[in-house]
């Protein structure tokens, strides 16, 4: 097992526990295409910078991995504006079940279109991952009634939509750095939603969403959305996508932790059993063995 990428992860995985939580508030404050463009075009002017301090000469992307950057930014896009309008109406609990599945999906993506190895304990460690969530937000609990139907089905998308980001991500990441790609990713992205955020930004109140909107669209600009996703990218580059896609499931304990330091939420047994659960789980998923 390789420290830094699993600190990276580790890391990338803290910021994003916060996302579910300022999400929930930001969708509130703002129009939901006005949060992802701002979001959006936050995390691009936060990359491009360290594009050009730290790539030399910058440069576009080969013509040849043109087809996988524009999937790429599809997939994003569709992860993104699903999300957020997901998040109006899906409750907490639904929208961190469906991401616990993220491990799974890319699994099977993983082997069926990047050859990477199947091998019992990372089968048995993304399982045991899974049933640690399960453990911590109970099948109970998952709601799919009235006004929340909608919201569900969306979040499902964007999960679907994150799975395949992962895969074709890592097939870039074999010829490029994290930052590079990222960097691309990000300014396709910008370039094709300028005439909306442009839009946007005409019709929006700026003072409607107050110091929290803008606090929460910072978060998840900068730190969700730029060094969140560069960790991602990073750690990446260095492990299979199915073992870097099942540290996902450490962010519901996370979450329930933030919750419980900020908004003093219960911290129950079920909590602290299922968080364990996860634990166990992600350290399995990282060790190698034979291939099945």
């Amino acid at each position: 097992m390789r420290l830094g990428p699993i600190m990276a992860l580790v890391a990338a995985c803290i910021i994003g526990s916060g996302t579910f939580l300022v999400a929930q508030d930001s969708v509130a404050r703002f129009p939901p295409s006005t949060l992802v463009c701002f979001r959006i075009t936050l995390g691009f002017l936060f990359v491009i910078v360290w594009f050009l301090m730290l790539i030399r000469p910058p440069r576009l992307a080969p013509r040849r991995d043109w087809p996988r950057l524009i999937g790429l930014t599809l997939f994003f896009l569709v992860n993104q504006f699903f999300f957020i309008y997901g998040m109006r109406t899906a409750p907490v609990v639904n929208a961190a079940l469906l991401f616990a599945c993220t491990p799974i999906l890319v699994l099977i993506a993983g082997v069926c279109w990047l050859k990477e190895s199947l091998t019992l304990t990372k089968m048995a460690g993304v399982l045991l991952a899974l049933a640690g969530v399960l453990v911590i937000l109970g099948l109970d609990s998952f709601r799919f009634g009235s006004g929340q139907s909608g919201g569900t089905l969306q979040i499902a998308v964007a999960v679907l939509a994150w799975a395949g980001y992962m895969v074709v991500a890592k097939s870039l990441l074999v010829h490029h750095k994290p930052l590079v790609v990222l960097c691309w990713v990000f300014m396709l992205a910008s370039i094709s939603l300028s005439p909306l955020t442009i839009g946007c930004g005409i019709q929006l109140n700026w003072s409607a969403p107050g110091w929290g909107g803008w606090i929460g669209l910072a978060y998840l600009g900068l730190l969700t959305s730029g060094i969140s996703f560069l960790l991602w990218y990073w750690a990446l580059e260095r492990m299979e996508a199915s073992r870097v896609a099942v540290f996902t499931n450490l962010q519901p304990p996370m979450t329930a932790i933030m919750a419980w330091a900020v908004r003093g939420e219960v911290l129950t047994s079920q909590v602290i059993i299922g968080g364990v659960l996860v634990l166990i789980g992600v350290s399995l998923a990282q060790y190698r063995s034979l291939p099945r």
